[in-house]
């Protein structure tokens, strides 16, 4: 992957980042769910370390900063769009709950989500938001508490400890033979999550699934997820499906 291919070099950015920069970002491991849009491009999460700008001690990082990197396959170069909802740097730091899952609509649409937002946001290809919609998932802990810390091994702990004390949205993937869009998000209970399932904007289920439960397709009349985790831990693979009625 090729961040580096603007013309500012590396000791200018490295010494005064610009959001815009290509070049201050690299993939978010921790919240890499890779997609494809209709063009055939990669879309990964990013995020920057710069000391500068970066989202362990810099609260002004999430008014500017890029959260996309998109990159043809062909070319290997990433260009990077998207931003941050304002719940992001309005009255709490909560650099833990910093996931922002996306699903492709067509070639000029995306839905964009947060983990910490229950709106969904209609962007275009280019970046442009067009409205918000959605609901907060049932019976979900949102009182999110801020977390600021000292250096790097602080903040796993604490993003540890507060993202099993709390509840966010996890997934969102594109049904296009339903036109649906599906959500998933984590709840208290110990056994079970929420799963969404959005049509036009509108929220038509709203439901417990299998804690755990992770979309990964369809096939008429059923949505399919499994549990990774369980599968990690128990060398198994508990396959759920979910039927869809007309």
């Amino acid at each position: 992957l090729d961040f580096y291919h603007e013309e500012t070099p590396f000791e200018e950015m490295e010494s005064n980042p610009q959001a815009y920069q290509a070049g201050i970002y690299e993939i978010h491991y921790e919240y890499l769910q890779p997609k494809e849009d209709f063009n055939g491009n990669i879309v990964l999460q990013i995020s920057s370390s710069n000391p500068k700008f970066n989202y362990l001690w810099n609260a002004e990082y999430y008014q500017s900063v890029r959260i996309l990197g998109k990159v043809n396959p062909a070319e290997g170069k990433v260009f990077v769009q998207g931003a941050y909802s304002p719940i992001y740097y309005i009255n709490r730091f909560i650099p833990y709950l910093m996931g922002t899952p996306v699903a492709y609509i067509d070639e000029k649409t995306y839905i964009q989500g947060y983990e910490a937002d229950s709106l969904l946001y209609q962007v275009s290809s280019n970046g442009e938001v067009s409205y918000a919609f959605g609901k907060a998932g049932e019976d979900m802990n949102i009182t999110y508490s801020s977390l600021n810390v000292l250096d790097i091994e602080e903040y796993y702990k604490g993003r540890k400890d507060l993202r099993a004390k709390y509840d966010y949205y996890a997934t969102l993937d594109y049904i296009p033979e339903l036109e649906f869009l599906v959500r998933g998000y984590t709840k208290r209970s110990k056994n079970s999550d929420g799963l969404q399932i959005y049509r036009n904007d509108s929220l038509i289920v709203d439901q417990s699934v299998p804690k755990g439960f992770k979309f990964f397709g369809y096939k008429s009349p059923y949505i399919y997820g499994s549990n990774r985790k369980q599968a990690e831990f128990e060398d198994r693979l508990v396959i759920y499906r979910l039927k869809i009625q007309p």
